[in-house]
């Protein structure tokens, strides 16, 4: 979304207020243990909200990082939408 493309296979990790917790994209969605989501801000609200036990609601683009197929280091997933925002 927001004109970033995470394709199949990229490694994903929220890191959020001393949670640590690592998934992948499988078909379009980001997987985390057993439950999928269609945002960035779902998946760690929903991370945070599994390791907590209570809900949060934060923007996910600035807790969420990346790492497709192609890179070599983690990417903070806000970065990626800031660059896709100058490209446009």
């Amino acid at each position: 979304g927001k004109g970033v493309l995470l394709p199949e296979g990229t490694e994903l990790q929220v890191d959020y207020s001393g949670i640590r917790s690592f998934g992948h994209v499988v078909g379009g969605k980001l997987k985390f243990g057993d439950m999928e989501y269609n945002s960035p801000s779902r998946a760690v609200n929903g991370v945070v909200a599994e390791h907590r036990g209570n809900r949060v609601s934060t923007n996910g683009w600035k807790h969420l990082y990346v790492k497709r197929p192609s890179d070599l280091d983690w990417l903070l997933a806000d970065e990626l939408r800031t660059k896709s925002r100058f490209r446009s």
